[in-house]
């Protein structure tokens, strides 16, 4: 069945009172951050009320059908935004509640970018060559600033949106508002998001910006898909790619089959993709290096020559891309977390340990759709699905060397395990079943034996 469709209907009126939590629940969960805060930093209080504010206006102007659980999640990323910042700044006060020098993140850039260099620890930029994103969260919150998770109660609004808006993009895409469920509760509680989702990272801003823009593709809403494509534009430009070839294999979906309309279509793909990745060193030097912090892609190839992206990205063309793809399809791998120097590592947490967990749960159904994608006719929605799934990886091993970057993979990946849950084929059972354990065992054996090796 063809689901996306041409014409200019939003979301069905049976989709659109599909919430999931209660006024109740959000006032339970707004109870325990509220505590949590006046225990860690009572200064928050008052942007913890601000960031309320902003948060009722644009739920009610972007998604009124789903303000009760757009405060939900909120409220759920923000307890473990604070949970983050309490252990952070205990273990590492000299940074505040950032992520610390053992495990560096930009987060640390960012704030200091927003507070003009105002922190205890070293820092080597100079506050005059600002990020984008470090300028729109500090017009976003123009206040005094005391410490990182004032800043954090703001940043998360857009993390608060992607459970809602991924939701909304299974609906329209496979009409079924029982894999919207499950979309929502998977996308919510994926620890990769939970983690660069809940620090001052770009991540999950730029991820909700190319979900909503597909969202306002299918629903033909131009006005709002501008927007999104100017902040991806403004914030990083090579997250712009993944909305691009969203909106081409959308395209193609909504036009009448012809024999040679997919050929025509994987030509228009691979060639957009070659050009950002053939024209990335000119992009580079003939901005003079002022893009070098809005592309995905670092152009600093020997900082990551040691590790496994950078040995995958030194190899010839195009091995080195098709290795690339499998390799952030499957990452993180699974790693057995261990204190480093007496300190627990949150990043190495969330995404070594507690991400391939959630994944482990999740290969079967995504394995079982990928396999309906191929061999059933006439099953428009999960071919879609699958389609981007395999696009978005490609372009990560195109113009990506970091691992946080899969963040807009990620809820994709969701889809299509929701998709393979509720219509899970018995018949692609024993198959999808045997290719996730052939993932899953090997993971579990090397981390062991990793961990046995290094010991404690």
């Amino acid at each position: 069945m063809n689901i996306v469709s041409t014409s200019n209907r939003s979301i069905p009126i049976n989709m659109r009172k599909t919430t999931i939590f209660s006024w109740y629940h959000s006032m339970i969960w707004s109870l325990i951050c509220i505590i949590a805060m006046v225990l860690s930093d009572p200064t928050s209080l008052f942007s913890y009320g601000y960031a309320l504010i902003l948060l009722t206006a644009s739920s009610f102007l972007i998604c009124k059908h789903e303000v009760k659980d757009v405060f939900f999640t909120y409220h759920f990323y923000l307890l473990i935004a604070i949970v983050i910042f309490a252990i952070q700044k205990f273990q590492f006060p000299e940074h505040e509640g950032l992520t610390g020098d053992l495990a560096p993140l930009d987060d640390a850039s960012f704030y200091a970018e927003i507070v003009d260099g105002r922190v205890r620890y070293y820092w080597i930029r100079s506050v005059d060559d600002k990020m984008a994103y470090s300028i729109l969260l500090k017009l976003i919150y123009p206040f005094y600033i005391n410490t990182p998770l004032n800043i954090v109660t703001v940043n998360i609004l857009s993390t608060a949106y992607l459970p809602i808006f991924v939701r909304r993009l299974s609906n329209l895409m496979t009409e079924n508002s029982k894999v919207g469920y499950y979309v929502f509760l998977y996308s919510m509680l994926c620890p990769f998001t939970l983690f660069f989702g809940c620090i001052i990272l770009r991540e999950s801003f730029t991820t909700v910006m190319v979900i909503a823009g597909l969202c306002c593709f299918i629903q033909k809403k131009y006005i709002p898909l501008a927007v999104c494509v100017v902040s991806l534009i403004w914030v990083r430009f090579g997250t712009l790619a993944f909305l691009i070839v969203g909106i081409i294999l959308l395209y193609r979906f909504q036009l009448k089959r012809k024999k040679r309309t997919d050929f025509y279509f994987a030509l228009l793909i691979i060639g957009v993709i070659a050009a950002f990745y053939l024209s990335f060193a000119f992009l580079q030097d003939f901005s003079g290096g002022k893009l070098s912090n809005t592309l995905i892609r670092s152009t600093d190839s020997e900082r990551y020559e040691d590790s496994t992206i950078g040995s995958i990205m030194m190899l010839p063309f195009p091995i080195n891309i098709i290795l690339s793809t499998a390799f952030f399809l499957f990452i993180p791998l699974f790693n057995i977390p261990k204190p480093v120097e007496g300190y627990i590592i949150l990043n190495g947490i969330f995404q070594g340990f507690l991400t391939p967990l959630f994944m482990f749960f999740l290969w079967k159904y995504i394995f079982n759709a990928s396999l309906v994608s191929f061999y059933r006719k006439n099953n428009d929605a999960v071919k879609q699905i699958f389609y981007i799934v395999l696009l978005f990886a490609l372009l990560l091993g195109t113009i990506s060397m970091q691992s946080r970057h899969k963040t807009v993979l990620f809820p994709i990946l969701c889809m299509l395990a929701a998709y393979g849950r509720v219509y899970y084929d018995k018949k692609f059972a024993g198959i999808s079943t045997l290719i996730a354990t052939l993932i899953i065992v090997p993971m579990l054996f090397i981390a062991f034996i990793n961990f046995i090796k290094t010991g404690f």
